[in-house]
């Protein structure tokens, strides 16, 4: 089992913002390289009631996965993944129906057939997990945001770095998507949707972003039904 770094957040899904960035102490995050990350491949599932085991992914290539991932409130969630690696989590929080949180498995070694689970008694999740290449190995995570009200949007992030990844969630129940769509220059929609007594629906898209523009991601769905959003910047190698 890889150890994967640590890090101390306030709230993420009810309007506050989680930690600091990773320069805010005079730190930078240790490098793989100088190569721009690189979105690898995606999986999302609904596995029921108490959990389960995503299907098999080739993340061959992949040193980074980001989870979106939305359960019933109050119930206690488990994440991981087939190669034995511990996420680190933000702090989940309320999202209107189900609670939520954004997860990374940060420094690993994707491989071919890759499997993602989350256990969690009578919660119903719903998850994507993405993969991307060239993160930052160590102090990856730089911020994030959770909005505990029905909104299409999590608010702007602006990376402290070039070559960051703004991840961003939605998630929706009471209803089922049948289309899912985000703002210009974001990319790599996966989507599971809502089915009552088994699963909530999941959202989550990308954007690499070469500069330290402020980005305002804003979700858009049909039908209109009620949902939540989040997002989290990760740092690329630099």
């Amino acid at each position: 089992m890889r150890t994967l770094a640590r890090i101390s957040t306030s709230l993420l899904f009810s309007s506050a913002l989680l930690g600091q960035p990773a320069g805010f102490f005079g730190l930078s995050a240790t490098s793989t390289g100088g190569t721009a990350p690189a979105f690898v491949n995606a999986v999302c599932w609904g596995p029921g009631q108490n959990g389960g085991t995503s299907s098999a992914v080739n993340m061959s290539g992949a040193n980074f996965f980001a989870v979106a991932i939305f359960w019933g409130n109050g119930v206690t969630l488990t994440v991981s993944d087939s190669q034995g690696d511990s996420p680190t989590g933000l702090t989940a929080a309320y999202a209107g129906g189900p609670q939520g949180n954004i997860y990374y498995f940060q420094n690993v070694v994707g491989v071919s057939g890759e499997t993602f689970s989350a256990s969690a008694g009578n919660g119903y999740p719903g998850a994507c997990v993405l993969g991307f290449s060239n993160m930052a190995i160590s102090g990856v995570y730089e911020s994030g945001t959770q909005v505990s009200a029905s909104s299409n949007s999590p608010g702007s992030a602006t990376p402290t770095y070039g070559n960051s990844n703004v991840f961003v969630a939605l998630t929706e129940y009471g209803g089922t998507w049948t289309g899912l769509t985000i703002n210009s220059g974001f990319l790599g929609v996966n989507y599971i949707s809502y089915a009552g007594g088994t699963t909530y629906g999941c959202g989550a898209a990308y954007l690499i972003q070469s500069g330290t523009t402020s980005q305002n991601p804003t979700w858009t769905y049909t039908p209109s039904v009620t949902g939540s959003s989040m997002q989290a910047v990760f740092q690329g190698a630099h």
